[in-house]
């Protein structure tokens, strides 16, 4: 049962989850970070929910998808802004979503 662009903008997070942020990688729908249960996870369109292990500050290894790697960017004040997720040769770039 896969889900498109559309659908997985609208994330069911589990109860009891602190969502982070969203993140538009458009044309793919929205990735969202949360925190379940005092760990990282991601929703990722086409994927579902995944844990993260940090790598080092701003970079983090999905361990269900072998080799995919979330890096996220700062800008100058140091606030998260944009993040990018590398999976092979893929590529994808995200804005940080506005607050609904």
């Amino acid at each position: 049962c896969g889900t498109g662009p559309v659908e997985s903008a609208i994330t069911v997070i589990a109860p009891g989850a602190a969502e982070l942020g969203g993140y538009e990688l458009d044309p793919r729908g929205t990735l969202r970070v949360f925190v379940y249960d005092e760990n990282p996870y991601l929703h990722l369109p086409d994927v579902g929910d995944v844990q993260i292990f940090p790598e080092d500050r701003d970079t983090f290894a999905v361990r269900a998808r072998l080799g995919m790697r979330i890096g996220f960017e700062r800008n100058r004040n140091g606030d998260v802004s944009a993040v990018t997720v590398t999976l092979g040769d893929d590529t994808v770039r995200g804005s940080r979503a506005q607050p609904r």
